[in-house]
């Protein structure tokens, strides 16, 4: 009853039910691991760390729990033995891959840990027949139509973005001027909200671009209605833009002629009924094609659309003072990443930590190349600035910073988009992390002229901040190739004040035309 309340969202009352059947047997292990993924709902993951790890001590092998538990230390930044819980979450999840079954770990999660393309491709395409298997059922009595091409030359072609993330949300962020873009006279343009009204400027701004009868709100209606919905409209593409929120069973119904997936989830939706996916060539090189599902629709720049020329118009910051409004010191050479703190894994953060404490040892030089003797040198006086998760997220990274990084931490507080896009330019250098990279806050940082610099993987996930820089122009040059020359470079910025300002300039000159023109 517990677990049927959960999938019903009863999360308060399904609570109730599971914490009821430990007290009849404490050693109950399946009501544990369901507790846990229950606490895991409510943002109690150190709740969830506890009860897992009761579950694991009475049961060791039991797989839902060792996923589970590592996805939820993840959620706060704990990375005590972390290489070692990986290692069980890797072979639990092949093994589930090998017997048939649907892994725990479900392909956004598997976006957050460094499994290979190949591994995350068997998690998308498990997860993908599991949403059909669902509906297979129900697909002899859907009753849907075979789209039809559009009638002859003028005919127009209907074309719907769906998603449950209309509202204030980075996906809506980025998409608030699509719609207008698209020429009247050959498209007809739908956005199908599966999220109720959150009464935010995102939404209204999206709704008043499409049009109110072109702005479907079905949120609170099943799978089968949405896509008898879509399919009574004739529609020829559906675009499912966030794919990770679990109503992939909508498109398993092929209410569209052709179905696409874009944007919000950097990888492939392992999807039979999912045709295309829109990519570029730096995120999915050809050779990487392999591990995508779909077909791939390949944008000539970026795949990753924004409009922040129109949405967040630049004009002139006083950055001393944003420093004092974000509690920076005026001073200070500040290194930021705008990630939430989930994202960021232990290499990456661990060379971030060793190149600020040398530059604070060794003192910034201002000749050219950062090669000044020790006359040129001053002391370098630097902070890390990072998004703030929570207390305890926020002390687990203060402790993994140790004591000469950690006092040097500043946490920003979460604002609205337009105060976020406006303080970023405080920042003087951004700095990626590698198994996830910087999305949306890569392109955030560098409309601020802040200078990114990253590592590309062998995942789209890890290429996104490449793909964004390449379409950037002077911002490529802050692409590295291995970790060593990313530490070195980070070094070169940390210590030379001049080369830094050299790179924000071309940034703020030719990088700000690269993405008002892309």
């Amino acid at each position: 009853l517990g677990s049927a309340l959960m999938a019903m969202h009863e999360y308060s009352t399904s609570r109730e039910f599971f914490e009821r059947a430990l007290e009849i047997d404490p050693e109950h292990v399946n009501s544990m691991v369901n507790l846990g993924a229950l606490l895991g709902h409510l943002n109690d993951h150190r709740a969830a760390v506890n009860v897992y790890r009761q579950a694991l001590a009475l049961a060791p092998d039991i797989r839902e729990a060792v996923l589970h538990l590592y996805t939820a230390m993840q959620e706060l930044v704990d990375w005590d033995d972390r290489d070692i819980m990986f290692e069980r979450v890797l072979n639990a999840t092949r093994a589930q891959l090998e017997e048939g079954k649907v892994p725990t770990v479900n392909p956004y999660y598997s976006l957050l840990s460094p499994f290979g393309p190949e591994i995350m491709l068997k998690i998308a395409l498990s997860h993908a027949q599991h949403a059909y298997d669902k509906v297979s059922s129900l697909l002899v009595d859907a009753d849907l139509k075979r789209v039809p091409l559009p009638a002859g030359e003028g005919g127009k072609v209907n074309v719907a973005y769906m998603m449950a993330d209309y509202r204030q949300h980075v996906t809506s962020h980025l998409i608030q001027t699509v719609f207008a873009r698209h020429d009247a006279s050959k498209v007809s343009a739908f956005a199908i909200a599966l999220n109720g009204d959150d009464g935010g400027s995102f939404r209204r701004r999206i709704r008043e671009s499409v049009g109110g009868d072109r702005f479907l709100e079905l949120y609170g209606q099943s799978d089968a209605e949405i896509a008898s919905r879509i399919n009574q409209l004739s529609m020829h593409v559906l675009v499912d833009i966030d794919y990770n929120k679990e109503r992939l069973t909508i498109m398993a119904f092929r209410p569209a002629l052709l179905q696409v997936t874009w944007l919000a989830h950097p990888g492939t939706s392992g999807a039979k009924f999912v045709d295309y996916i829109v990519l570029d060539q730096v995120v999915a090189p050809p050779e990487h094609a392999q591990f995508v599902a779909e077909r791939i629709v390949y944008m000539k720049h970026h795949y990753q659309v924004n409009d922040h020329r129109v949405c967040y118009p630049y004009d002139e910051v006083d950055r001393r003072a944003l420093r004092r409004q974000e509690g920076l010191e005026e001073d200070a050479l500040v290194v930021a990443n705008f990630n939430g703190l989930y994202k960021i894994e232990p290499e990456s953060f661990h060379i971030w930590r060793d190149g600020i404490l040398r530059c604070k040892e060794r003192g910034r030089g201002g000749g050219r190349g950062g090669g000044g003797g020790a006359s040129e040198r001053t002391p370098c006086k630097v902070q890390l600035w990072l998004v703030s998760e929570g207390e305890e997220s926020n002390e687990n990274i203060r402790k993994e910073a140790g004591p000469l990084l950690s006092p040097l931490i500043v946490f920003a507080q979460r604002r609205e988009f337009d105060a976020h896009i406006r303080r970023a330019a405080a920042a003087d250098v951004f700095l990626d992390s590698f198994t996830y990279n910087a999305h949306t806050t890569a392109v955030d940082a560098l409309w601020g002229g802040i200078a990114v610099v990253t590592l590309p993987g062998e995942t789209i996930v890890s290429r996104v901040a490449t793909g964004v820089l390449g379409g950037f122009g002077p911002g490529s040059e802050t692409v590295t190739r291995t970790t060593g020359e990313y530490a070195e470079l980070i070094g070169r910025l940390l210590e030379d004040r001049r080369m830094l300002e050299r790179l924000r300039k071309r940034m703020m000159i030719g990088g700000r035309h690269g993405l008002e023109s892309r």
